[in-house]
């Protein structure tokens, strides 16, 4: 059986690594980034263009970071299919850009035209510009303080000076005077020309449409001129789809409903679990740390330009502190109803928890995870591809994976810190919390799975747009992930969607042309295969003999005692109810009702029907003073004391005098019982009633 299992996974594994590197290599958008070394390049580009322009570049500060262009990206996708749309970047679609700025300070003295009100300021001039992988610039801004006179040296200047910027440092240079050739021929129309003053200098704006047959991309131009310098460029593709704004909409509101809801859903399942003490500490610390430490991490990369050091300092301390915080409480709330309602599908990480490293089922859990990661990337490549061919589908990634992936050097510290702060929150709650939840809840794992995707559907991770497309993956990826928690365990479904977030993004540094990304892919390929074999090593070594409720936490066993205690009060709660009448008895002229509704699931409240001679019916109301246990096992004995007593005497008073000697004989001091019993004859239309301590029949 190990044997077979091992060939398989092998087979299934090897097969769907070749099928995900061709189709990433064919359809991923991460497949066709510049390699990121080449920032000094274009930081040496955009220098020269400085130079060029007769603009100094004593720069304070600078920094290169790579763009992405989404609209484009989408349309081109969309319009095209993913494999057609890589191609087109590859041949130098302007999807990627890299993004260089810089700052420099003017000092401001008597001999400059200044207001005078700035003499001896210093102050900053920010420097912006978008080059693409061809050298070219798309995008280019000059902010110097208002204060700074440039001599005017008019309109047919500015005009002549932003054709020679089209021309020496665009792509979009040809100049045609004639509209005739504007959908036929790469030129720039030039449309119009505007003028006006702002403070103390002349501006002229020229505008133009460019149109890109190449690409069969239009584009708005605008130069704008102060005075005899440019200071703005701007190259607007038109026409294109908006898709990629719908989804930040949906996400941001998708996002703040879940944070509403799952708060409530939380602080009352905490509560409850701290009051039962059942919340386990050790398994959750270890994930809040690695978790505090990737978002900390991430909050470094977006402050590590910014000017306060210690801003930074503080605000790296706080977001770990709470982060960590957060996951901590997530995941041990999380965890702990996972194992009160599925307890064997944590069996893998109590194993791993106690050292049980070598063992066949943590093994297996590591195999299956891995390979099935994999063929969740191959199924979700393929289920984008076959969409995007359709046209309803673009595959955008999102800025912030490209700024965290791309931060400097630090590529398997980038690698792993997105996958973490990708992954860690959704772990816990769409892979345990919610549809653990959900089966409680319904009982049934297949409709557990249909409404856990659904959950995860509106929470959506994946890199797609438009909405409806991003539903319909998401929804596909999820009820996989989900499947796998049904038919194996937490560990195999983590390990899966961990790898599947991981390689969809790492794959892309086989491809980028990066020397230093090429070896970290590699890096991390040679760990993910040697978990994989050492996964496969496992099933073919002894297990050792382990008490499964003695490897699981200290709370779990208390999860384990007080569900053992509940089917044993819900076995009780049946039994009672079983000696209860199973039938009313109906008599001409008299009418009975009964209706039995203990305080707790089990108590010490009991009524029966006694059949006498002569068509007459007792009728019996008892109450044991105590709920619970003891005051069902009471009234249980008290049922036996009453059919018994009844067999030999036909009076109320008779019988419960009987009853009184029994009960007093076989039951502690402290035990008392009150009951009523009256026998009704319907041909005499009599009742006979006596009661031993029990509230007053009649009032």
């Amino acid at each position: 059986m190990r044997q077979r299992f091992a060939i398989f996974h092998m087979l299934f594994f090897s097969a769907m690594i070749v099928i995900a590197l061709v189709s990433y290599y064919l359809f991923h958008p991460l497949a066709v980034v510049s390699p990121p070394e080449q920032e000094d390049h274009y930081a040496a580009t955009a220098r020269d263009v400085l130079h060029k322009m007769d603009i100094p570049v004593d720069t304070v500060e600078s920094t290169v970071t790579l763009s992405i262009q989404k609209e484009m990206l989408s349309h081109t996708q969309r319009t095209h299919g993913l494999k057609r749309a890589n191609k087109m970047i590859r041949e130098g679609l302007p999807v990627y850009l890299y993004n260089y700025r810089t700052a420099r300070k003017i000092s401001i003295d008597g001999e400059t035209e200044v207001r005078l009100s700035n003499k001896g300021m210093v102050l900053p001039t920010k420097i912006d510009f978008l080059i693409a992988s061809d050298n070219t610039i798309h995008s280019f801004s000059l902010n110097e303080p208002d204060s700074i006179l440039i001599p005017d040296s008019g309109k047919k200047y500015a005009e002549n000076a932003a054709y020679g910027f089209l021309s020496a440092f665009t792509p979009f240079g040809k100049r045609l005077q004639s509209h005739g050739n504007a959908d036929t021929l790469n030129v720039f129309i030039s449309e119009q020309t505007d003028s006006f003053t702002s403070r103390n200098n002349q501006i002229y704006k020229v505008n133009g449409r460019y149109h890109d047959t190449r690409f069969n991309i239009s584009y708005d131009l605008a130069v704008t001129v102060t005075g005899s310098k440019i200071t703005k460029f701007s190259a607007t593709p038109v026409n294109l789809d908006r898709a990629t704004e719908d989804n930040e909409l949906f996400l941001q509101v998708s996002i703040v409903a879940w944070v509403i809801l799952l708060i409530i859903l939380y602080i009352i399942y905490g509560i409850r679990r701290f009051r039962a003490y059942e919340l386990g500490i050790k398994n959750a610390l270890v994930w809040g740390i690695v978790g505090a430490i990737s978002f900390a991490y991430v909050f470094m990369i977006d402050a590590i330009h910014g000017p306060e050091f210690w801003g930074m300092v503080f605000g790296f301390l706080f977001l770990f502190l709470f982060m960590g915080l957060i996951l901590l409480a997530v995941w041990s709330i999380s965890e702990s109803t996972g194992r009160e309602i599925y307890r064997k599908k944590f069996f893998q990480i109590d194993l791993i928890r106690n050292g049980y490293f070598q063992h066949s089922a943590t093994g297996r859990s590591i195999v299956r995870g891995i390979s099935f990661g994999a063929s969740v990337l191959v199924l979700y490549l393929l289920i984008t591809a076959s969409l995007a061919a359709t046209g309803i589908l673009a595959m955008v990634p999102p800025q912030n994976l490209i700024k965290i992936l791309f931060f400097t050097d630090l590529y398997p510290a980038n690698a792993f810190v997105y996958s973490v702060t990708s992954t860690f929150y959704a772990i816990p709650i769409f892979l345990v919390f919610l549809p653990l939840i959900f089966y409680q809840g319904v009982k049934r794992k297949y409709i557990a799975i249909f409404l856990g995707a659904i959950a995860w559907m509106l929470a959506p991770l994946l890199q797609v747009a438009p909405i409806p497309a991003l539903l319909i993956v998401q929804f596909v990826i999820s009820l996989f992930i989900l499947w796998l928690l049904f038919r194996y365990d937490v560990l195999t479904a983590g390990i899966s969607f961990f790898t599947f977030v991981f390689w969809e993004a790492v794959a892309s540094f086989f491809f980028i042309g990066s020397e230093i990304m090429f070896y970290t892919a590699s890096g991390f390929t040679v760990v993910f295969l040697a978990a994989f074999v050492y996964g496969l090593r496992t099933q073919f070594t002894k297990d050792p003999e382990i008490d499964d409720e003695g490897i699981a936490p200290t709370y779990a066993k208390h999860i384990t005692e007080r569900q053992r205690l509940k089917g044993e009060i819900e076995i009780a709660h049946s039994v009672q109810f079983s000696l209860l009448p199973k039938s009313i008895p109906s008599h001409d002229g008299l009418q009975f009702g009964s209706y039995c509704l203990p305080a707790e699931e089990v108590g010490g409240d009991y009524y029966d029907f006694l059949p006498f001679s002569n068509n007459r019916t007792g009728v019996m109301m008892g109450d044991v003073a105590g709920k619970g246990i003891k005051g069902a096992f009471y009234m249980t004995l008290s049922k036996g004391f009453i059919t018994a007593s009844a067999q030999h005497s036909e009076s109320p008073a008779t019988i419960l005098k009987s009853v009184n000697a029994l009960f007093y004989r076989y039951v502690e001091r402290k035990a008392f019982l009150t009951i009523a019993l009256g026998i009704f004859d319907p041909n005499q239309k009599t009742a006979t009633i006596s009661c031993a301590g029990h509230l007053p029949v009649f009032h």
